[in-house]
């Protein structure tokens, strides 16, 4: 028979193993929540990387295109010029494309907003803000219907 001391230790006992199995589980919790977030994060900085990515790689390609252009002979202009509009304009679209989906970014950044501030007010994740901040500044970019 065990004695009535020995029976609150044991239900004490219980109660600490159930309270420690629950601070696990919160502890469990917060970790895949700060895991999800920061892998959301780097998604977003691998979408902003390849989108820049693909400009600098257009942006080779048309320096290219004018470095053979100008070591080329008159007769061989014709063709490189009439791919030069083309890229171009896809380098073009592809850059209007991006001031569109990040207008909201650099409207805020212009009007002085932390990169902190932007995240929240944008719901996205302040990685990918402070990236596309960045770049905006490495380029000189102004927000559009701010002046290029």
């Amino acid at each position: 028979m065990i004695p009535k001391s020995g029976s609150a230790a044991g239900g004490e006992i219980e109660t600490l193993l159930q309270q420690f199995s629950q601070t696990l589980e919160e502890a469990n919790r917060e970790l895949l929540d700060t895991i999800r977030d920061e892998l959301r994060d780097l998604h977003a900085r691998v979408g902003a990387l390849e989108g820049e990515l693909r400009i600098a790689r257009m942006e080779v390609d048309t320096l290219r295109q004018e470095l053979r252009g100008a070591k080329s002979s008159p007769r061989d202009d014709p063709p490189a010029q009439a791919q030069e509009p083309e890229r171009n304009a896809e380098a073009e679209r592809i850059a209007q494309e991006i001031r569109q989906r990040h207008r909201e970014i650099w409207q805020l950044q212009n009007a002085g907003e932390s990169a902190a501030e932007v995240a929240k007010r944008t719901n996205r994740p302040q990685g990918e803000v402070e990236l596309i901040m960045r770049l905006m500044r490495q380029r000189g970019t102004s927000a559009p219907g701010a002046g290029r």
